[in-house]
């Protein structure tokens, strides 16, 4: 992880799969706030181009677990439809993570996989 890190703060323009593999790492380990730093600075280093889909859903997972739930909402400007036994959480969801809707299951699994999960643990 410290190679990727060391690679993030040198380099101006990078692979965004390693972008995504360090903010996993980060996200894995629980430092979200970090992993959330991460992909921020990223998207300024791509003057504020829109960003791969794994990396704006990993966003809204770290603003879900960092507490702010609206942003993760708002910020990511997707919708998942998941099983809620809480009618508030339902149509909560239903507003965030719409363009992981549009994708392939079969493709983006386990990005509907962290998701479900995130949601679920908070």
């Amino acid at each position: 992880m410290a190679v990727l890190e060391d690679t993030f703060k040198n380099n101006e323009q990078l692979d965004l799969n390693l972008v995504n593999m360090l903010a996993e790492l980060l996200m894995g380990m629980g430092h979200f706030d970090r992993a959330q730093h991460v992909i921020n600075q990223t998207q300024r280093r791509y003057n504020n181009a829109s960003l791969p889909l794994d990396l704006t859903v990993n966003y809204g997972i770290c603003q879900a677990y960092l507490g702010n739930l609206t942003a993760a909402a708002v910020s990511a400007r997707q919708t998942l439809l998941v099983w809620c036994f809480n009618i508030s959480w339902f149509f909560f969801l239903q507003r965030s993570f719409d363009k992981l809707m549009e994708q392939d299951v079969m493709t983006f699994g386990d990005l509907f996989y962290s998701v479900a999960e995130t949601y679920a643990a908070v």
